[in-house]
């Protein structure tokens, strides 16, 4: 792990560079079998692996370059990794199997509160609320998006969503649409609040661009 106790690197052979210190540091070949931040082993995604790869075969590459998605191993399984950002410093991530072998299904880091992944630093209205990682990746062509991990916003309401516009678009099912409505039923202090209804059982990533956009911004 680099000096800095960050393991996210940029690999280049033997060595990578580290988003977070900005050092040349080498690049371990063990697995990764706990997940506490940041999975060191990194495979770069082409555009073809990406293509070949995708668990959502409507996000296009460029959000994988965009945002810094990679392949890494967690408990022997390769996992897509999704980034998130904490305080400007890659610390945490939410991870997708990819394996094709039984494991789980996404995997998260041990401890993690109160935290939740944004498109950008400074999110602009309307703000796009997503379930998961992907979702908002997807969302973030449409306008500024936020991920909240599969769980319900837990009220502490953050300087990012004081006075916005906030669009809420779970996943198409009984468990997205009660997500729907606690969320709503927490925010407070926002410009405006309105729910999405996504067909039945679609998440975002299931819609082409141009109709979710449509469904989104009401057009």
């Amino acid at each position: 792990m680099p000096e800095c106790g960050h393991a996210y690197v940029i690999p280049h052979g033997e060595y990578g560079f580290c988003l977070n210190c900005k050092k040349v540091v080498e690049v371990k070949e063990e697995e990764s079998t706990t997940p506490f931040i940041m999975p060191h082993r990194i495979y770069e995604i082409t555009e073809e692996s990406w293509k070949k790869a995708s668990p959502w075969p409507l996000l296009p590459y460029i959000l994988v370059t965009e945002y810094s998605l990679y392949i890494s191993i967690i408990n022997g399984l390769d996992y897509l990794i999704m980034p998130i950002l904490k305080n400007g410093v890659y610390s945490y991530y939410s991870a997708r199997n990819i394996s094709g072998k039984a494991g789980l299904k996404y995997s998260y880091p041990t401890g993690v509160k109160k935290l939740y992944w944004k498109s950008s630093d400074e999110l602009t209205s309307p703000i796009i609320i997503c379930e998961g990682v992907a979702d908002a990746l997807y969302c973030s062509l449409i306008s500024s998006s936020v991920a909240v991990l599969g769980s319900y916003y837990n009220g502490s309401l953050d300087d990012d969503f004081r006075g916005k516009d906030i669009i809420l678009c779970m996943d198409g099912d009984s468990a997205g649409v009660l997500a729907a409505f606690g969320i709503m039923q927490q925010l407070k202090g926002v410009k405006s609040k309105r729910i999405v209804m996504l067909p039945k059982n679609c998440d975002p990533t299931d819609l082409p661009i141009g109709e979710l956009t449509k469904l989104i911004m009401g057009e």
